[in-house]
């Protein structure tokens, strides 16, 4: 416990840092991502999911391809195929997705006007229940808070390109695509109509095999429940 305390009080240390520039600045954000990534990505027996994943790893490694790929999200499938080929194992999938999703969070906090606060926010619940517990959203996440910072600078092909990362490793990702067309407005031009058709072309066809399942998952189905509901309501 006194781990997540530390954890939580690392963006209390960045705001008391001295300010400055340049390179300094630049290598001082460079520690504490790479922190991060080892925090999250080299974790043993943490997250309720951690031993789910074990089995995405086998089952994924077992199966052909395209079993594997019918099965789950093609990203995922692809980096857990890939790391046995290179002599590595299910904690270097972890490590990966543990990465894209810290990179994701410092590029979208060292935008904001208090950067420290911001990741202070971020701890108990984005880092420390999704980033250290759901190997797969946490990823996707890390790609959807980089589709935003490019929403903010008005790149509608680059907002579809990281939701594209993002929905390759949990396909829910794709739900913020539709959101392109407010980019510039409501002015459409033929950019944000070509992007919006890719994108909504691609999502669906990803969705498509997937959507009874995600709403038995997350809307319907009755053992799902957060004790805690009521008192955020």
């Amino acid at each position: 416990m006194i781990f997540y305390w530390f954890l939580f009080a690392l963006p209390i240390i960045w705001c008391l840092m001295p300010a400055t520039d340049g390179l300094a600045k630049r290598t001082g954000h460079a520690v504490f991502l790479l922190f991060f990534v080892l925090v999250i990505g080299l974790r043993d027996e943490v997250g309720c999911d951690f031993y789910g994943y074990i089995r995405h790893f086998m089952i994924i490694n077992q199966k052909d391809l395209s079993g594997a790929l019918a099965e789950f999200d093609f990203g995922h499938v692809l980096l857990n195929r890939l790391m046995p080929e290179i002599g590595l194992d299910y904690y270097a999938v972890n490590l990966v997705q543990g990465t894209m999703f810290s990179i994701g969070l410092f590029a979208f906090v060292s935008r904001q006007p208090m950067p420290c606060l911001t990741l202070a926010c971020a701890i108990p619940y984005m880092v420390v229940a999704v980033g250290m517990g759901y190997q797969r959203q946490a990823a996707a996440l890390g790609f959807v808070v980089l589709a935003i910072n490019a929403f903010a600078d008005r790149k509608v092909w680059l907002y579809l390109f990281w939701l594209f990362l993002a929905g390759s490793q949990h396909k829910t990702a794709f739900v913020f695509v539709p959101f392109a067309a407010l980019i510039h407005g409501f002015r459409l031009n033929i950019w944000v109509v070509g992007a919006l058709v890719v994108g909504i072309g691609l999502g669906g066809a990803m969705l498509i095999n997937a959507t009874e399942t995600y709403v038995d998952r997350y809307v319907t189905h009755k053992d799902y429940e957060s004790c805690g509901g009521l008192v955020r309501k």
